[in-house]
């Protein structure tokens, strides 16, 4: 029995000019982009699902060195990114005392009926705190900055 292409009668079938689909990678990874900043904020904990997605991408078959070439580049700039957003929540005390206290919550749903594991979850937390603040007050000395924020919260928090 003959059999006929027909594929030209669905346009949807019809390829659009050859392409190879990096395109559509990129596009992935832009919507993942922007699904995960819909609160209008990239964690460094995004960067490094937006690292790990465009890793992955460039690691296929179909990219050209070119193509890889630009990838390396969208990897450079989303760790740069995570690496400011890091620093931009470590000089921020409110943010901080945000963080510290969402961590308490979840220590007491997690840990609610272990006293010892609830203590230490918020020893470590107190802990990141402080090494933060540690940092914070480094850089900001090292810069001329004022710092004096920064000593009364350490001095707060190790009370």
């Amino acid at each position: 029995m003959a059999t006929f292409n027909v594929s030209f009668l669905n346009p949807a079938l019809k390829k659009a000019g050859g392409g190879s689909g990096v395109g559509l990678l990129a596009d992935q990874l832009t919507i993942l982009e922007n699904n995960l900043a819909k609160d209008g904020y990239l964690s460094p904990g995004d960067y490094d699902i937006l690292v790990e997605k465009a890793r992955e991408i460039q690691m296929g078959n179909s990219l050209t060195a070119d193509q890889r070439s630009n990838y390396d580049v969208k990897i450079s700039n989303y760790e740069k990114a995570k690496d400011l957003a890091k620093i931009e929540n470590s000089d921020d005390i409110e943010k901080m005392n945000k963080i510290l206290n969402s961590e308490s919550a979840e220590d007491v749903m997690v840990a609610g009926n272990n006293p010892i594991e609830f203590l230490n979850g918020r020893v470590a937390s107190i802990q990141a705190k402080l090494n933060d603040l540690s940092e914070t007050i480094t850089r900001r000395t090292a810069a001329g900055d004022d710092t004096v924020d920064y000593y009364n919260e350490y001095n707060a928090t190790l009370q």
